[in-house]
């Protein structure tokens, strides 16, 4: 292989390890942890076994007799050397090289291979993410078309956006000194980016002032913009750590920072791994840190089929030139086939490793996550009296939390409520009913005459024991239907996966608020990427969760300029040409703006099929602002002044003196009469819409002439349905038949009125009463839930189910409960959150929510609570997934593969990720016991062992709507219904404590009988001799849970 050979394969060779993840070999996360497991193994098939293929290739289709004259060459050269003769003057070597160059160099052959798959490879790949860049002529890209009317591309439209804010914003480690925090001061935005700018990338580098003593903790400071000398990440990582670890205690930037020479011991801790054995704690977290934030934003669809469609585009436009093929002889088109024909061979199989290597990313993104926690908020008026004493024992046991803080129950009430303090005395105004204070006292412990005073406190089931946890949800009748909201901590996209079967066509109405995108907000995106990012971030998000609505559902997604033209657009191409109205909330009016206030926010609202609602007739309408305090206004004056109707309209009309302007009560004033059936106004027009009405005879009561008639003639058919229209009171003469009768409209028969699509509410009077609620800034920018629940009571009156999976402070779950509290309208929810406020903001929120609707720095000035039962359930990450993968290969199948070249060329390209890694993404082994199984996970900057929830994690697998869970002899019994309604028994035990003679006598302890028609399927895990039965479609009536457990997980449709 000549020099040149050499130094374009190494280019390759590269390029693919980079491709192939290999190049971090300091990251241990995610897919860089696997791939690095299996370096040296990749590597030597790539180095040893695949490329020096690629000469033999290039021989087989050179043309006959080329291979002797390359041997001929080559050995005419070597002996002109021995000889000490240049080898160029010889005639010999001068005609061999010229016949070789009309047939096909071999060494510039493979050459030209190497560097036709660099840059085909190259074009496709930056910074851990494959872009579908599908490449026309140099500079111009071509998009799929398949003769829609109109189509919208972006440039991941085909791929699945994976990254979250979650680390992005600040970051933090424990060292032996104390908690460390990497946080942004600094962060660039990009607008109207349509191509990368080259240099132009955003950088992670050390603030100008990076240290900062929050408390016990350290904070170092980075920005997040373009620097200006175009060093890479790993330059300016290293400058970083060089910077911090040479700073002396004392100096003008460790100034302020106690400890400073402890605090950078710490840092500069050995963190060694095989290929780094200097590497420092600091330089561990900072590559994790920026790696994490830079790379891997996308997961490809099917990018073996988009990148063989590329190869054969490469091939015919940039390898193969016709005109060149056209006019060269025999022997050098030969030598052009062979080229295409190595390089073609090569390139499918590198395409078919980078395909495996994506579809077990994608694999592990659409895998429904497991359950990591069910717990439940219950209030305290559903739990059982005689369960009082066991509860405020079990109120002293302190429990450490998902937020890393240990505490008790009774700890989380005073947190929460204040139940340790007076009531705040209520604002002026607030009816004397609602405030009463409590004739119990508080004390510790706490009694239960206590609860018993205090009946909307919520009991939060991860304060208990599973005895007593256990306990109380057995003695809840019809558990599903008795819980009011689900609350999910966890990414949305798996959330909603997850939620597919138990929700499928039960939302009726979904809410969401999602990152505006204004580069400021907490949304990350690649760089030259923003909006194409935030699109595919949307649209498979917007498809999942379609999934979940029936027919009638709607969508309101809130929304600002930045990208409300490309949501509407988004909008069309997953809910269809549906759209219901583009709502415009003027929230806030600046006086200070330099051009025009814009204080406006948009509310997107679509159907998921208009037609639908046209057929079955479905209107939308909301009551009157003011109605009910017109109704007692009205009902006050008629006792008052009876059938005197002079003084009831005089009494109504003074009413609205009191009334502000601004007040939408006002509106109200155009009912300016009444009669015995309340406010009335006659100045409906009773013309024929249009022109061209009916022209009859009506003649005025009093005067008996003929009234004149409307222009456009009358409104109804014929003079008998006009006469009808008076006796009912809906027709109103004027003083003579010179003036045109006019219709009736009644206040209090005609309460809905059609939302108008301009609204104003100041958003910063809802942001006060957040405030109010917390005691403090708990959130930025809560959204105003008296305009949410507005928005819900109009679009599903009756109730139904809501869900919002940008759920952020919880405004829609609270907008529910006042539903409940104000209108008696049982509307439940559904809020998937994956942040830090998720325990921080949300869950409290919730609670506090339903236990008064008035606050004051974070107290209660009310006890108008709700009663309600909340689930909470927090889910498996996909960075989780990646974490817990552990590659296993097998004795007998390295002897196998080991015997057999060709199938371990195949097993290696194609096969080996998914092979290896099945036991540790779903052991059967953990349904043994399936109560201890434990995963690793990283939450509040540690790594810790979890238990599982296989329980709750296969409930939502089948969908199934639990009616009951009891857990009696060690066997947790679940029961409900499936999707399909079929009545569902689940049977779960440890096998080792409960074999299968065991369950058979607890099986006929309970008075079941697998014959009978009770249930319609029996699910339990592990061998068992329950009676089977095969059901009418051919499928067994008992079944293995590990069975279904495995295929369900892996059964996920996507978006």
């Amino acid at each position: 292989m000549s020099t040149t050979n050499d130094n374009k394969r190494q280019q390759l060779i590269s390029k693919l390890r980079e491709m192939f993840q290999m190049d971090q070999a300091d990251l241990d996360f995610g897919i860089y942890r696997i791939m690095n497991a299996k370096r040296n193994e990749i590597s030597q098939f790539l180095e040893q076994d695949l490329l020096p293929t690629l000469r033999t290739t290039l021989q087989e289709f050179q043309p006959a007799g080329l291979a002797d004259r390359q041997k001929e060459l080559a050995d005419a050269i070597s002996n002109a050397k021995k000889l000490k003769i240049d080898p160029v003057s010889l005639e010999v070597v001068q005609q061999l090289k010229a016949e070789l160059a009309e047939g096909g160099d071999l060494d510039r052959m493979e050459d030209q291979v190497y560097s036709d798959l660099y840059t085909f490879f190259s074009r496709y790949y930056q910074d851990g993410d494959f872009l579908s860049l599908r490449r026309y002529k140099e500079g111009v890209y071509a998009m799929p078309y398949e003769g829609e009317e109109v189509k919208l591309h972006w440039a991941n439209a085909d791929q699945y956006f994976i990254k979250s804010a979650e680390n992005f914003t600040r970051y933090a480690f424990k060292t032996t000194q104390g908690r460390v925090r990497f946080e942004l001061t600094y962060v660039s935005t990009e607008r109207d980016n349509n191509k990368a700018i080259a240099g132009g990338e955003r950088r992670f580098i050390l603030a100008d002032a990076p240290l900062f003593l929050d408390g016990d903790e350290l904070v170092i400071y980075f920005e997040y913009r373009p620097d200006a000398e175009k060093r890479k990440q790993k330059e300016l990582n290293a400058l970083a750590i060089e910077a911090l670890l040479s700073l002396p205690e004392g100096a003008p930037l460790s100034q302020g920072i106690s400890g400073w020479g402890t605090w950078k011991s710490a840092l500069a801790h050995l963190a060694a791994t095989e290929k780094n054995k200097t590497r420092t704690l600091l330089e561990k977290h900072l590559t994790d840190y920026t790696a994490r934030n830079s790379f891997d934003y996308f997961i490809h669809k099917d990018l073996g089929r988009f990148m063989r469609r590329e190869l054969d585009f490469f091939v015919k436009n940039e390898v193969m030139h016709l005109d060149d093929i056209e006019n060269e002889s025999a022997p050098k088109v030969q030598g052009y086939l062979a080229r295409i024909k190595g390089m073609r061979r090569i390139a499918h199989k590198l395409i078919g490793f980078l395909a495996q290597l994506e579809n077990f990313q994608k694999r592990l993104w659409l895998k429904r996550k497991f359950v990591l926690e069910t717990n439940w908020l219950i209030t305290l008026d559903r739990v059982p009296e005689a369960l009082y004493p066991d509860i405020c024992k079990a109120a002293e046991v302190s429990v450490c939390g998902w937020d890393g803080l240990t505490r008790n129950q009774r700890e989380e009430w005073i947190r929460l409520f204040a139940i340790d303090q007076p009531m705040v005395q209520p604002a002026e105004g607030t009816e004397g009913e609602l405030f009463k204070e409590a004739t119990v006292p508080y004390s510790v412990p706490l009694t239960p005459a206590f609860l018993k005073a205090h009946p909307f406190l919520t009991l939060d089931t991860a304060f208990l024991d599973d005895e007593l946890k256990y306990d109380i949800l057995s003695r809840i009748d019809d558990l599903e239907q008795a819980t009011q909201g689900v609350l999910v901590h966890g990414e949305n996209f798996q959330a909603l996966n997850l939620l597919t079967e138990r929700y499928r066509e039960q939302i009726n109405t979904i809410y969401i608020d999602p990152p505006y995108n204004t580069g400021s907000d907490e949304f990350i995106y690649k760089d030259a990427y923003q909006r194409s990012s935030w699109m595919s971030l949307m649209h498979d998000r917007l498809l999942a969760g379609k999934a979940l609505q029936p027919p009638e559902g709607t969508i309101t997604v809130s929304i600002d300029d930045d990208e409300m033209h490309r949501l509407a657009t988004l909008l069309n191409v997953t809910y269809g040409d549906h759209e219901l109205a583009k709502l415009v909330w003027d929230r806030n009016r600046k006086n200070d703006a330099k051009y025009f206030s814009v204080g406006h926010e948009y509310m997107l609202v679509w159907a998921k099929n208009k037609d639908h609602l046209v057929q079955q007739g479905v209107k939308f309408r909301e009551p009157k602002e003011g109605l009910d305090d017109a109704k007692k206004v009205f009902k006050k004056l008629k006792k008052l002044h009876g059938e005197n109707w002079d003084a009831v309209r005089e009494g109504w009309r003074a009413w609205f003196d009191d009334i502000p302007v601004s007040d939408p009560r006002r509106r109200l004033m155009r009912f300016n009469k009444v009669n015995s059936k309340g406010p009335y106004r006659d100045d409906r027009d009773l013309s024929w819409p249009g022109g061209g009405g009916p022209r009859y005879e009506v003649k005025h009561p009093e005067t008996g002439l003929p009234c004149k008639v409307p222009s456009r003639g009358w409104i109804f058919p014929n003079v008998e349905r006009f006469w009808e229209e008076h006796e009912k009171g809906r027709i109103s003469f004027g003083e003579d038949e010179t003036k045109i009768p006019s219709g009736i409209t009644y206040l209090f028969e005609d309460e809905g009125q059609v939302m108008p699509s301009v609204f104003y509410s100041y958003a910063q009077l809802a942001s006060q009463k957040f405030d109010a609620l917390f005691g403090q800034r708990a959130f930025d920018n809560p959204k105003p839930w008296p305009d949410l629940m507005r928005v819900f009571r109009y679009l599903d009156a009756g109730g139904g189910t809501v869900l919002d999976y940008f759920a952020g402070s919880g405004s829609t779950g609270h907008a529910a409960i006042d539903l409940r509290r104000d209108h008696q309208i049982d509307q439940r929810y559904v809020l998937v959150e994956m942040g830090a406020h998720f325990d921080k903001v949300l869950k409290p929120r919730i609670q506090k929510a339903g236990y008064a609707s008035s606050w004051d720095d974070g107290r209660p000035t009310s006890r108008d609570g709700v009663s309600q039962i909340v689930k909470y359930v927090r889910l498996e990450s996909y960075e989780d997934a990646c974490d817990n993968l552990a590659l296993a290969r097998r004795e007998d199948q390295q002897v196998l593969l080991d015997s057999a070249p060709s199938l371990r060329e195949s097993y290696v390209l194609n096969y080996m990720l998914e092979v290896e890694s099945r036991a540790s993404l779903l052991n059967m082994d953990r349904f043994i016991d399936p109560f201890n199984v434990e995963m690793s996970i990283t939450r509040n900057d540690e790594s810790r062992r979890v238990k599982l929830d296989l329980v709750e994690t296969f409930n939502y697998l089948l969908g199934l709507r639990v009616k009951s869970v009891r857990r009696i002899k060690g066997v947790l019994e679940v029961t409900g219904a499936s999707p399909a309604g079929d009545q569902v028994l689940v049977l779960w035990r440890n096998t080792a404590k409960v074999d299968r003679q065991a369950l058979n006598d607890w099986f006929e302890k309970q008075a079941y009988n697998s014959r009978d028609t009770e249930f319609d399927v029996i699910y339990v895990n592990g061998d068992n001799n329950i009676e089977n039965l095969r059901r009418a479609d051919e499928t067994w009536k008992v079944r293995l849970i590990e069975e279904d457990f495995h295929t369900r997980m892996f059964a996920s449709e996507g978006a």
